[in-house]
């Protein structure tokens, strides 16, 4: 059973887009489960420093007064720093979801160019397998 150069050609390209597909399918999944609960794959990191306000405050910008002083703890009230910390953690809930849409995005082109060089190569494998 002799092969040709073309149907060689056209299975190892076959072969490549296979291994893409997969690769690229599995980044997908992991996009889909970022948009489902941003949460869980945050940067651990990231997460930590919302998790307490200590925490939170350590991470903080400071402020500088007139003597070079930076502020402290005691300079602001334990709300205040929860609102802060809050609104943090949703914004950066918000760029994890909207990184995740992005990265989809490429994935999808991804697989439909994939898709695009599968069908016709395989097609020409099985037709210079029957020549």
């Amino acid at each position: 059973m002799k092969k040709s150069i073309l149907e060689i050609y056209a299975m190892a390209v076959c072969f490549v887009t296979l291994i893409v597909f997969t690769v690229t399918l599995g980044v997908g999944i992991y996009n889909i489960v970022e948009l489902v609960n941003p949460e869980l794959t945050m940067n651990a990191w990231e997460w930590e420093k919302y998790q307490s306000n200590e925490t939170f405050f350590e991470q903080m910008p400071r402020n500088y007064d007139e003597k070079g002083n930076i502020d402290s703890r005691s300079d602001y009230d334990n709300d205040e720093i929860t609102k802060k910390r809050e609104s943090g953690f949703k914004i950066a809930l918000k760029s994890v979801k909207r990184g995740a849409l992005q990265s989809l995005i490429r994935v999808l082109i991804i697989l439909t160019i994939n898709i695009i060089v599968f069908i016709p190569h395989w097609k020409l494998a099985k037709k210079s397998r029957k020549d």
